[in-house]
């Protein structure tokens, strides 16, 4: 909960300050980005096999490109080593951008708001720079060889340009006043308790807050029995085993209506409840202090920093009620996963996992989400044969080969300190892969405490012959630095 508060994980819009070029939505989802499949389904497709805003199928174009944006921001060579909860939060997150960017461009259409013919013009230029081609004629050709019409493509960028200038004008109303300035370098030390709302159900959100306005006045009365009264009752487990420390705070790392309530207090203070997108919480203030200003750092880039924020925040607080009244219905088995993992509904999200593993049993992530589900439950004989079929199947199927579901599995076992299933497996993972070496620096790095004697030599024979190659291509490089220097001399 702490990171989800810190980050506004489950916010549609974050970063929000857009710009024609630099757009969230924009040159960096271009299609040269996406897969080579049909990137022109429509929105009026009648059925979406990923989600529906208010009954309309999402943009699954845009979705895939979102996705593959992020997805390539990994380098080739780690992208075996990827977590499956990484990928399940990124294509969450291509999900909410989506999402986000159709109710802004709504909202957009509802304001008149256009795009000029010479903006549409100016954009694709400088698309065509950043990706240093020759010539628009280029760009052209590149999109065709992902099947995607010009028409289609000018359209799109239309369209961003539309929203950015929307959100643009929002942003436009933030203003720095003296005291931003003051308050930006102040930070809060703080507990809270948070009791979180199971639904949008009117009675449910009743039950939640007076259960935190009773634990609001157990605190009031108890001030030094507020640690006990988190890692009783608060919904943040993190937190709350701490006794609700969220320790030392800065301006923009908690939800707007967190902070705004957070910097209005003094130590020893508690209030509450106070209500977030996360639930009620009970907050008391435990510190505060001002933080000396960075060598270096001017007014100027202060006041920016501030600028950014408040934006952010104005852009929030305008799509917030936009985005809660958009009735989205996730379709896709594993977003929906994601989603009730998110709300820690970890039976329901197991259900989804195994409905998408009957379809697609050869994909081997998928027995690691259910084994971590299981987990969750406390089922860990059910978590030990998924990840037991997860082993057969690689085993007789050798061209499905996951590196990551190896190492799920020996995290797993090691975690429960079941060493004599984790060191089998580790085995089978340096014969497997003893020429991939970003798996032997991991095997290296995270379980050279599980190797065996033989094990290890094995490891270290098979990194040496790179390490051999590295400091060949170092002394090659050196050489060819002073063949330099001498010949310009």
């Amino acid at each position: 909960m702490l990171h989800w508060l810190r980050t506004y994980g489950r916010e549609i819009m974050l970063a929000t300050v857009i710009l024609f070029i630099g757009s969230l939505f924009g040159i960096g989802t271009i299609s040269m980005l996406g897969n080579k499949k049909n990137q022109l389904k429509q929105q009026n497709d009648k059925v979406s096999t990923i989600a529906t805003v208010d009954g309309k199928p999402i943009d699954e174009a845009r979705f895939n490109r979102q996705f593959n944006q992020a997805f390539a921001s990994i380098p080739q060579d780690q992208r075996m080593l990827i977590d499956p909860d990484v990928i399940d939060y990124y294509r969450y997150d291509a999900l909410q951008r989506t999402v986000g960017f159709m109710m802004m461009m709504g909202e957009a259409n509802k304001q008149g708001v256009k795009a000029l013919p010479q903006e549409v013009n100016y954009r694709i230029d400088q698309i065509v720079k950043m990706y240093q081609m020759k010539n628009v004629s280029a760009l052209k050709k590149a999109l065709k060889q992902q099947n995607v019409t010009w028409k289609s493509f000018k359209a799109e960028q239309k369209d961003e340009i539309i929203v950015a200038k929307t959100v643009n004008g929002i942003a436009a109303r933030a203003v720095v006043t003296p005291y931003d300035k003051k308050m930006a370098f102040v930070e809060i030390q703080a507990r809270h308790i948070l009791i979180k709302i199971a639904s949008d159900n009117q009675d449910e959100d009743i039950i939640a807050i007076k259960k935190a306005e009773k634990l609001f006045e157990a605190a009031l009365s108890n001030p030094s029995g507020f640690a006990a009264l988190a890692k009783q009752y608060s919904d943040d487990k993190i937190s709350g085993a701490n006794g609700g420390d969220l320790g030392w705070i800065s301006r923009g790392q908690m939800v707007p209506e967190f902070e705004k309530q957070l910097y209005k207090m003094q130590p020893g203070e508690i209030i509450g409840p106070v209500k977030t997108e996360f639930g009620y919480h009970i907050i008391m203030c435990t510190g505060r202090k001002d933080k000396p200003i960075p060598v270096g750092v001017t007014d100027q880039q202060i006041e920016q920093e501030i600028l950014q924020l408040k934006q952010q925040e104005a852009v929030r607080k305008w799509i917030k009620p936009i985005q809660d009244s958009a009735n989205v219905v996730i379709v896709d088995p594993m977003l929906l996963a994601y989603e009730y993992r998110v709300k820690q509904e970890y039976l329901r999200a197991s259900l989804e996992y195994q409905k998408l593993l009957s379809s697609q049993p050869q994909n081997l992530l998928l027995y690691v989400q259910i084994a971590r589900m299981y987990e969750k439950l406390g089922r860990l004989d059910d978590a030990i044969n998924t990840y037991e079929r997860a082993m057969v199947w690689q085993k007789y199927n050798p061209q499905y080969q996951y590196p990551i579901v190896y190492m799920a599995a020996i995290d797993f076992y090691k975690k429960h300190g079941l060493l004599e299933k984790a060191r089998p497996l580790l085995d089978t993972l340096l014969t497997t892969f003893k020429d991939k070496r970003p798996i032997l620096e991991t095997v290296s790095n995270n379980y050279s405490a599980l190797l065996s004697a033989d094990q290890s030599i094995k490891l270290r024979v098979d990194l040496g012959k790179y390490l051999l190659e590295d400091e060949k291509a170092r002394k090659a490089a050196l050489a060819s630095e002073a063949a330099k220097k001498i010949l310009g001399k």
